[in-house]
């Protein structure tokens, strides 16, 4: 391979992983907003406590409970959609709730989601992805 030859390959090289790169982030930045917008819409509602504090964040765990309520989870999706929107690869994505009882409600504390939320979106989207990855 001449040099002309290789200069071109590389080139070629670093263009196909730029654009397989963006195509991850993007998948991977997807594939998390569909997470947690399932398991808002699981969490049970009361007063929209606990699906106001659905967080998500970048790099860091956030620890503290929000206050306010969110009883149809839009804003709060709409929360996380901008967190995850900022996603690269090498971050690491965190989504977690910090009201006291929502280990309670995971494991069937309400008549509403009494399989829990996290729990059923994982195993649904396990299911999904194996079956996506078989099919091709």
């Amino acid at each position: 391979m001449s040099g002309f030859e290789a200069e071109e390959f590389n080139r070629a090289l670093s263009a196909w992983a730029v654009e397989n790169i963006d195509s991850l982030e993007a998948k991977l930045r997807a594939l998390m907003i569909d997470l947690a917008e399932r398991i808002i819409d699981r969490t049970p509602v009361k007063t929209g406590h606990a699906k106001a504090n659905w967080q998500g964040s970048i790099n860091t765990v956030v620890t503290e409970e929000l206050e306010g309520f969110d009883p149809s989870g839009e804003v709060t999706k709409s929360s996380m959609m901008q967190v995850f929107q900022s996603f690269e690869l090498g971050q690491t994505m965190y989504l977690q709730n910090n009201v006291p009882y929502i280990n309670r409600l995971e494991y069937g504390w309400s008549q509403q989601a009494p399989e829990g939320m996290v729990r059923l979106t994982l195993i649904e989207m396990t299911e999904e992805l194996v079956r996506s990855l078989s099919a091709k």
